[in-house]
């Protein structure tokens, strides 16, 4: 795996260029979204797993000939973006251009070609024009399952994280591949869903082909490669605008994870340097046979590129003319760049940490753009077992913490960052599990105190109902180490994980639940922005009135009398 790479540039074809107005491109490209968006839809209300369904937890992506991205859906996780147009090229180099015909989709879940671990299905479908391809429609979900041990952290190699399937021809001219269908049915635990959300995905994909040929077709375009490439050139000048405006330099920053009992780090050097930033993550620990944490590189060029992305030009759009303007450097063998045969079940637990390490980072080049750490990674919980009926059950339960605070608003409470995936329906999982959620609240005080206070996390109770014993696996982290605040702002707070009143439960692995156990999974809270003193008085009090901070937070943090409304000054009497 190449230790630095960045966005590419297209082949140039002139005989495909054609100059476009800025109202012929506004107009096409409202079009490209409105292809995109309705395969996301497609997709969403065609999947038969509540992970996809009511979670979100896909990507709907059109991509250039090449492999480079043009356009995403509004309802996409931005990893996968980030991840699908490597994964396009991978097909690209196995199957050459000429060698595929109308009606070929070829998939792969391999973690080092795709989005990092093995659960998330990549697809890819040609889009012929006239007898020639003019770009891809791509698409990557969330299984419900892929076999091997559960989905869970404490995997030692990824030969026991379930079926890796290499790039092959799900579709080959139109005819499905049976005997691959074969092959996955009898290796997952729920095959109903699997193979329906595959075929969803391959719903998704076909929307998207139809629309665009139909949009080329209304607007006269044999080829529209030449829009394409426009709307790429455009958003990499405006992010190279915008990356020119910051000062020149080099800063780093240290961000230690608390993933294992064992000391481990990530290391950043961030180089703002001719419109283009570089982050080398040299120096960070190896990868670990300890737990499946080990993060590929093209997850960690992915979870790098886009939250730097939010804070400098958060209404680009994402495409591969943005990724240019980034280069992420990781050395092989390390939990940034970790090479085959790694466990990788768990990645998210370290590439979503590195939004904590590139915010300090920009901290020190632009204080005024960056927020507080998000409360993630993300709460992964998993439940597998049989209903009573005698059926399957595996259900990934998403728990999300609260967003970092802003210097200019508080974050959101249980909100994805920078995974942007939804959060699991509670109707929906009982609906298809004997499982019974007892709350899903909001945690008080959990949210980094500051002048704007970061987002809440959740607590969520869940009790298995089923008269035999069932399989949790989970993979939490920032039990130990909260997400930080920015500019003086507090931390928020942090995770939890219990089962029943007081038995401990693996954070990073599995373990068998009794009939009646109830699991409590707590989600952090995000960082705050700013001092809490500063605080408008108005704010507080609305935030106690709601039981968003408690009556000791009010005075002791908040510097305010809960029961008067008046700031409290340092020799503790009210002003």
């Amino acid at each position: 795996m190449a230790p630095s790479e960045r966005g590419t540039r297209p082949a140039e074809d002139p005989a495909s260029e054609r100059r476009w107005d800025p109202v012929e491109l506004e107009i096409f490209w409202s079009r490209l979204i409105q292809i995109v968006d309705e395969g996301a839809v497609t997709l969403r209300r065609t999947a038969f797993s509540p992970v996809a369904r009511e979670a979100l937890d896909f990507a709907v992506v059109l991509l250039d000939r090449d492999g480079g991205s043009v356009a995403q859906s509004n309802i996409t996780v931005p990893g996968f973006i980030g991840t699908l147009p490597r994964t396009v090229r991978h097909f690209l180099a196995k199957y050459r251009a000429e060698e595929m015909a109308p009606g070929d989709i070829i998939i792969t879940n391999d973690p080092w070609m795709g989005t990092g671990h093995l659960p998330d299905l990549n697809m890819a479908m040609p889009i012929f024009h006239r007898d020639r391809i003019i770009g891809f429609a791509a698409c990557s979900s969330h299984l419900s399952d892929v076999g091997g041990r559960i989905w869970s952290g404490d995997s030692r190699e990824v030969f026991e994280e379930g079926l890796r399937i290499p790039p092959t021809k799900l579709v080959n001219h139109g005819r499905w591949n049976e005997t691959l269908l074969d092959v996955i049915s009898a290796n997952v635990r729920v095959p109903n869903q699997v193979l329906g959300d595959m075929h969803a995905q391959v719903a998704a994909m076909e929307a998207c082909r139809q629309r665009l040929l139909t949009t080329c077709l209304e607007y006269d375009v044999d080829d529209p490669t030449s829009v394409f490439h426009e709307i790429q050139s455009r958003s990499e000048a405006a992010m190279e605008r915008v990356i020119r405006a910051l000062p020149e330099g080099e800063y780093a920053s240290a961000l230690e994870l608390d993933s294992l009992d064992e000391p481990l780090h990530v290391n950043l050097r961030l180089t703002v340097r001719g419109g283009r930033i570089v982050v080398d993550y040299a120096g960070s620990s190896p990868q670990t046979q300890e737990a499946a944490i080990n993060c590929p590189y093209t997850y960690t060029f992915a979870l790098t590129m886009f939250p730097l992305k939010c804070l400098l030009h958060p209404t680009l759009p994402n495409n591969e003319g943005v990724f240019r303007r980034f280069e992420v450097r990781a050395s092989e063998g390390s939990l940034v760049n970790a090479t085959f045969p790694a466990a990788v079940n768990s990645r998210h637990a370290t590439g979503q940490y590195l939004v904590a390490g590139l915010f300090a980072a920009m901290e020190q080049v632009a204080p005024d753009l960056v927020v507080g750490d998000p409360g993630a990674p993300a709460s992964r919980c998993v439940f597998s077992g049989q209903r009573p009926d005698g059926g399957r059950f595996s259900e990934v339960l998403l728990a999300s913490g609260g967003m970092g605070a802003a210097r200019f608003k508080d974050g959101l409470s249980c909100t994805a960052f920078p995974s942007n995936c939804g959060i699991s329906s509670i109707e929906m999982i009982e609906q298809h599990s004997p499982l019974l959620f007892h709350c899903k609240e909001l945690v008080p005080d959990s949210g980094g105190a500051g002048r704007f206070r970061g987002g809440l996390g959740a607590r969520v109770v869940i009790e298995l109902l089923s008269e035999r014993p069932a399989m949790y696996a989970s993979h939490m982290v920032r039990l130990r180490l909260p997400a930080l605040g920015r500019v003086g702002g507090l931390a928020g707070g942090l995770a939890g994980l219990r089962l029943n009143s007081n038995g401990r439960l693996p954070p990073l692995g599995r373990v068998m639940i009794a009939p009646g156990d109830r699991v409590s999974i707590g989600t952090p809270g995000g960082g705050g922005y700013g001092r809490a003193t500063e605080r408008d008085v108005e704010r507080v009090m609305h935030d106690l009135e709601g039981g968003i901070i408690s009556p000791m937070a009010c005075r002791a943090i908040y510097g305010v009398d809960p029961t008067t409304g008046s700031r409290v000054s340092d020799q503790g009497s009210t002003e």
